[in-house]
């Protein structure tokens, strides 16, 4: 066969493989995204900048802060790329159609493996 083949059951099995992991990466980084929220931080950054001793330190302050940003910019995009599949995933909806996925998978296995065994024509004579 050829080297680009890649049995169906494989193809289907990556494809429900990855709408789970894009759950998993959406969850951890909207996760993410409200520790930068959250309260506890804003007043971490108000304490931080009001007990600043100069301004070099607040510039300093103000460097982390703005990475702190960055990174929080970071997550919120990949809760943006992947909403819509995570919605897709948790949808009671969908749910069955997943796990009819993961059967079709397993048939689709055993008559691979049926299909690559060697078979034998047992005529009637």
């Amino acid at each position: 066969m050829d080297r680009q083949y890649r049995k169906p059951s494989d193809v289907t099995q990556e494809f429900v493989d990855f709408l789970e992991e894009s759950k998993a990466i959406y969850e951890n980084a909207r996760k993410k995204c409200e520790e930068y929220d959250s309260m506890e931080r804003h007043i971490y950054w108000a304490h931080k900048f009001e007990f600043a001793k100069d301004r070099n330190e607040r510039n300093r302050l103000a460097t982390k802060y703005q990475n702190e940003r960055k990174e929080r910019r970071r997550y919120k995009n990949i809760c943006d790329e992947y909403k819509i599949l995570a919605g897709f995933i948790n949808s009671d909806n969908n749910k069955g159609a997943l796990k009819r996925l993961k059967g079709l998978i397993e048939v689709q296995r055993r008559e691979e493996e049926y299909i690559s065994n060697k078979r034998v024509y047992k005529g009637g004579d």
